[in-house]
């Protein structure tokens, strides 16, 4: 009879159950349990199984004339259906060597369990053989669906601070458990909005519960037959079992420990329902010995559901413990979200450097956006950008959550060192190549034409004209003389040589008369730089006053003479 019963427990979460008569596979012919290997059990996962055995019909030359399923103990939830329940789970091998047992039911605790099968073996010289197999089952723990199904959330946005609102997806049952993750819990239907005032990444646990009532859960745990006294026997040792009963019903058969007096223990795991009630009945088995005899009856108890400790029966004393655990209520909706809160950017700094005329922020930050004005700059998106054109700029960095922050705006001037003006002309107008739309001052021999503020002028008087053009940055831009022959005398003076032009450290002027000719240069906003009268060649070093667009103004007999210059 060894390993004729194995015991699936499986589970069915919040679900009225009623049994199916299972159906045997008969494909099996060898006796024993099928299958023999069953998966492990999940609190809360929905779990059917049938358990096919197939009974041996003869052992030692006896015949088995029944066999009767008396219990099974089972983990709390659970519960088992013989398919020949109608006739109180017995089977005749003679006439069908096959028999099922259906198991179903609701997990509640998680754990390790050795779950007994009790059973009544007859054979053709003696009956009522107490037998007992023992089957390990492990059941895990609930499994927590992390997807969001239970509730919804909208945010106020990534950065700290952010306020995040949530909608529950199961309005109307009993209960409910919010934990926000932020320090906060709460038990209505509807929470309020939570504040999340520190980045990180928080998550937001969620349970609904159809059923708020915590179950009691009693197990009798362990059996012990501390003595007995007034049986028979053809041995001297005594051979002690148990009968627990519920309600008037036998519920569980222990196995007898032969050829073992008192005190003797067994293990047990007898889940005990509160409202039945529960009786023992102790024996010493005279049948277990030879085959044959009367079973002595040593009386019989209540159970308690606090346990007993050396309890009197008629012919001896017992104790028994029994477990007492606390079940909370199952929740019918666990769901669990993720939301991740970013930090504030600090406000960049940016700084312009003249002599690679490039803009740069010393900000860590992921990505960035430079700005002309108020108008994006398209590509412009890493740590450093060159402008090419002056006017206001700023940048907004960003951090990996899509938070900003902007910088300041600063003033960059860049100033085309290529560009000089051209006048062009005869012997009425002037005109000025003006290509960025610059203001525009005109002088003559030097000196300001007052209102002459177009890029094209009449002129009606012979002499050296020049001409700047400015922006609004700063940047100016001189053209070199020209001199208009109207009305100017044959006895024209000879203009001075300067050279080279462009230059990289310093130039030469060279008078064309024996006249003296005072030589100022100033720089691009009219600073001066140097001053002199020369007669003669005259070098001026230029380097130590950087690259840039200079302007040479000469004076002679009374005419200005100017002449723009560049230092590379």
């Amino acid at each position: 009879m060894k390993n004729i019963f194995s015991i699936v427990l499986l589970f069915v979460l919040f679900v009225n159950y009623s049994f199916s008569q299972c159906t045997p596979n008969t494909s099996f012919t060898s006796p024993g349990l099928y299958p023999d290997t069953l998966p492990e059990g999940t609190v809360g996962q929905a779990y059917t199984e049938t358990v096919t055995f197939v009974m041996p019909t003869d052992t030692s030359g006896f015949d088995f004339t029944n066999f009767e399923i008396v219990s099974i103990s089972l983990p709390a939830g659970l519960s088992w259906q013989c398919d020949n329940f109608a006739t109180g789970c017995n089977y005749n091998p003679q006439v069908n060597i096959y028999g099922c047992i259906a198991i179903t039911g609701t997990p509640i605790l998680a754990g390790d369990y050795i779950v007994q099968a009790s059973a009544l073996a007859d054979l053709t010289i003696t009956s009522d053989v107490p037998v007992t197999f023992e089957v390990f089952l492990h059941i895990n723990p609930q499994v927590i669906n992390t997807t969001n199904n239970g509730f919804s959330l909208t945010t106020s946005g990534n950065c700290a601070p952010v306020t995040v609102n949530f909608t529950n997806n199961n309005p109307g049952l009993m209960g409910y458990t919010w934990d926000f993750g932020n320090g906060s819990t709460s038990s209505l239907e509807n929470p309020n909005a939570q504040l999340y005032t520190n980045p990180g990444v928080y998550i937001i646990n969620y349970e609904a519960f159809a059923n708020t009532s915590p179950t009691d859960i009693y197990t009798l745990t362990g059996f012990t037959v501390n003595s007995l006294s007034n049986y028979g026997g053809l041995v001297e040792n005594a051979d002690a079992f148990f009968i627990i009963s519920e309600n008037g019903n036998p519920v569980y058969t222990s196995p007898v420990i032969s050829d073992t007096d008192p005190p003797v223990s067994w293990t047990t795991n007898i889940v005990m329902n509160q409202g039945s009630t529960y009786t023992v009945d102790v024996w010493e088995s005279d049948a277990g010995e030879f085959g044959f005899g009367a079973d002595d009856y040593m009386g019989n108890t209540g159970v308690s559901f606090s346990g007993c400790t050396n309890c009197a029966i008629s012919n001896g004393v017992i104790s028994y413990v029994v477990n007492h655990v606390v079940i909370p209520a199952t929740p019918s909706v666990i769901s669990a979200d993720t939301i991740e809160i970013f930090a504030q950017p600090t406000t960049p700094d940016i700084s312009f450097n003249s002599g690679t005329q490039t803009l740069s922020t010393t900000s860590t930050e992921t990505f960035f956006q430079w700005y002309q004005g108020n108008i994006a700059i398209s590509g412009a998106t890493s740590a450093n950008y060159q402008p090419t054109v002056s006017g206001y700029y700023s940048v907004i960095a960003y951090n990996g959550g899509n938070c900003a922050a902007v910088s300041d705006s600063i003033l960059v001037v860049i100033c085309d060192t290529s560009f000089v003006p051209v006048i062009t002309g005869g012997t009425g107008t002037l005109s000025v190549n003006n290509p960025a739309g610059y203001n525009v001052e005109w002088s003559l021999n030097g000196s300001v034409l007052a209102g002459l503020t177009n890029n094209s002028i009449a002129i009606s008087t012979g002499g050296t004209y020049t001409v700047t053009l400015s922006d609004t940055f700063g940047c100016v831009y001189s053209s070199a003389p020209f001199v208009s022959t109207l009305a100017i005398a044959e006895t024209a003076i000879a203009f001075p040589s300067i050279y080279p032009n462009p230059t990289k450290n310093s130039i030469h002027i060279v008078p064309q008369s024996s006249k003296a000719v005072e030589i100022k240069i100033i720089d691009v906003l009219g600073r001066p730089i140097t001053s002199e009268k020369i007669t003669d060649k005259t070098t001026f070093e230029l380097a130590n006053y950087g690259r840039g667009v200079y302007l040479v103004v000469m004076e002679i007999e009374g005419k200005r003479f100017m002449q723009r210059i560049v230092v590379e």
